[in-house]
């Protein structure tokens, strides 16, 4: 990669407007990854083909007042690609279960082979201070659930079995704060939709399945002011920026990013949250289940959210909501 490359991976921008007319104001936003100056021009672009076959770039230098060295800084996108929702007491749990179906795409490596550690697919944690809960994927592939009470005071219980890349699975979590007991399984869900080259995946399917249950020695997760998290946990619960109108014409006031970390290569679907720890039957059923009226009403009002990732999908926009929220 020549230092030209370099440096342009290195600082970074984009305009306020894609053109503008004589008289009228434009703003340019630019991020420079290590806080280095930059020089600034306006020109005339004549020709914009960089392909050494054709003529090459061409440009001719405008004089303007913008022209000059400017300071760079470091200004990092908090946005991600993640779910987010924000805290609140029913989020505050001491039992739970947490259960998805998933289907990680580089559950250890990335595609050049270098690892990509720790990914979270639910989690209310707090990676700096190590408080909270969430359902993992550890360094090792495998399905990890982390009950945090501050540095020094997290458990974590995995399969102990890596999860295969580009597998559809069904996974969860328990964990009972009266008896201790955790419960976490990891389970291929190939279907004739889903399953790609199908079982043959698979074999054997002992490699990757998994059923663990164990019993810890935690009170408990600590209570944390971070959002829930689908595909991420938070480093640092504010960030200094925000989210309202534009794409987000939903929401009534605006939501603060959080710093994420712990981010999460694959897909989810039909992420649940219970605040109680839920048997096998009932598990299935709250996955299998869409609508969260047609469940009994002890099951729905053990339900904190269900989420329904292709609810309001149209013509415009797809858009991510809950079933409920307790």
């Amino acid at each position: 990669m020549s230092d030209r490359q370099q440096m342009m991976l290195r600082i970074t921008g984009y305009a306020s407007k894609m053109s503008v007319s004589p008289g009228e104001e434009i703003t340019f936003h630019i991020h420079s990854e290590f806080n280095e100056s930059y020089q600034a021009d306006i020109v005339r672009l004549i020709h914009g083909d960089t392909n050494p076959e054709g003529p090459g770039l061409k440009e001719e230098v405008i004089a303007t007042p913008v022209s000059g060295q400017y300071d760079g800084k470091n200004q990092p996108i908090h946005a991600g690609s993640y779910i987010m929702v924000p805290s609140c007491p029913a989020l505050d749990l001491s039992s739970f279960t947490l259960c998805a179906f998933i289907y990680p795409t580089t559950p250890v490596t990335d595609v050049e082979g270098e690892p990509v550690g720790t990914q979270a697919i639910i989690s209310k944690w707090d990676a700096t201070e190590e408080t909270g809960y969430g359902l993992f994927i550890n360094e090792s592939g495998e399905l990890t659930l982390r009950i945090g009470r501050g540095r020094g005071k997290v458990e974590e219980i995995s399969t102990g079995k890596p999860l295969f890349r580009k597998v559809w699975y069904k996974v969860w979590a328990t964990y009972d704060a009266g008896s201790g007991e955790v419960r976490i399984a990891q389970e291929p869900h190939v279907t004739h939709t889903n399953g790609g080259h199908g079982m043959s995946m698979l074999h054997p399917e002992g490699d990757t399945a998994a059923r663990i249950k164990a019993r810890t020695h935690s009170e408990g997760p600590s209570q944390n002011d971070c959002p829930l998290l689908m595909a991420a946990s938070t480093e640092q619960t504010r960030s200094g920026r925000s989210i309202f109108g534009g794409h987000f014409v939903e929401l009534t006031e605006p939501w603060e990013l959080p710093v994420h970390t712990h981010k999460y290569n694959g897909k989810i679907d039909r992420p649940r949250v219970a605040r109680r720890a839920l048997d096998d039957a009932e598990i299935e059923l709250v996955l299998q289940t869409a609508d969260a009226r047609m469940l009994s009403n002890d099951l729905r009002e053990s339900v904190v959210g269900m989420w329904d990732f292709a609810a309001n999908i149209g013509k415009i926009r797809a858009r991510a909501s809950f079933m409920a929220i307790a």
